[in-house]
């Protein structure tokens, strides 16, 4: 799943599908590249720590069921930078926003 250029990787299980844009929307809005794929599995956590551990920039987001979590590679496998209800569209954009900002090392955005 490694991937030659650096993005911020952004997994999803099926029925959030249509949430992914929110979330490229806040990254690409800060000059970022996404690369979003599919997955099976629920935990959303595992998920995300998988995804930043894959992503050249060390960023992951999972939107698994009803969270949707960012988490840094660096970071404990349990202690994520956020995890959010994704019934906010306009929080989902903040987060792939903050995503790229931690990439930046400019201040988050209030979520």
């Amino acid at each position: 799943m490694e991937h030659c250029r650096p993005e911020i990787n952004v997994c999803y299980s099926k029925e959030n599908i249509k949430l992914i844009k929110y979330i490229k929307a806040g990254i690409e809005e800060e000059g970022l590249f996404t690369h979003c794929y599919e997955v099976l599995e629920d935990n959303s956590i595992k998920l995300a720590y998988e995804a930043s551990k894959s992503s050249l920039l060390g960023v992951g987001i999972s939107v698994i069921k009803q969270e949707a979590v960012l988490h840094i590679y660096d970071l404990k496998e349990d202690k994520p930078i956020y995890i959010i209800n994704v019934d906010n569209n306009e929080k989902l954009k903040i987060l792939g926003s903050n995503a790229a900002r931690y990439v930046k090392r400019i201040a988050f955005k209030e979520l």
